[in-house]
């Protein structure tokens, strides 16, 4: 029964429906191969609009927030980095040893290397801009206290003078750790499509503020017979540390 009714099906009418799935087949693949290609072309489209996109094409609101965390970096690194001319000879005038100065230096590494998975950890609650504000005049204080480090006698051997040291420069590495993790996360906010120039420009400013750092606190130490060398790095890094906040 199953065979006479196949024979009662026209010839015609079978060939009409396996062309029907052989067109709907190619169809969809057509459809396939197109959907892929548009969706290729808009990810090189949005690739080539991100790096086409220049800073000085920015608007003038996220042009000043540039502005403003590459100073930050700058002079942050430059107070770090300004006394490695003269510090470690006046430590020794006041019988600190090389090692001693050498870890006085160190902490400030080791203190950021610390802290800063805890400042990530802090900023769903602090917020970023309040971390990055907080971090920076704490980090500027804290310079301030250690360029009055000079006034302490060293009357015990200079254990005051080292203790302060470690304190001060301990305490100024958290506010650097807090700002420079919230810089990141609102260069990565606010510079979503070129967040790779942005970043350059941090890291160059930081580079910049190194650089110049012992340059500027050698030629500082040069007239230290007029104002005197501690003094003197306190007046200019109270003046520059305040500058980005």
């Amino acid at each position: 029964m199953a065979s006479d009714s196949m024979a009662s099906v026209p010839t015609g009418v079978i060939q009409s429906e396996q062309h029907s799935e052989a067109v709907s087949r190619c169809t969809e693949e057509a459809n396939s191969e197109l959907l892929n290609t548009l969706t290729k072309s808009s990810h090189a489209n949005d690739e080539r609009e991100s790096s086409s996109v220049s800073l000085w094409s920015l608007p003038r609101r996220k042009k000043y927030i540039l502005m403003s965390l590459a100073i930050t970096n700058f002079v942050a690194f430059l107070c770090f980095s300004i006394l490695a001319p003269f510090f470690p000879k006046e430590a020794d005038t006041k019988g600190i040893s090389a090692t001693t100065s050498g870890w006085i230096f160190a902490c400030f590494a080791l203190t950021q290397f610390i802290a800063s998975p805890f400042c990530g950890k802090l900023m769903p609650i602090m917020g970023s801009r309040f971390m990055f504000l907080a971090g920076q005049f704490f980090n500027s204080m804290c310079t301030i206290l250690f360029g009055m480090l000079g006034y302490i006698e060293t009357k015990d051997g200079g254990t005051v003078f080292v203790i302060f040291c470690f304190l001060v420069r301990v305490s100024s590495a958290l506010g650097v750790a807090a700002f420079a993790t919230a810089s990141f996360t609102i260069i990565s906010r606010e510079f979503s499509k070129s967040i790779g120039r942005a970043f350059g420009v941090l890291e160059t400013f930081t580079g910049l503020g190194l650089m110049l750092g012992p340059a500027i606190g050698g030629a500082l130490y040069d007239v230290r017979q007029d104002i005197g060398a501690i003094k003197l790095h306190f007046i200019c890094n109270s003046i520059v540390s305040f500058v980005p906040c």
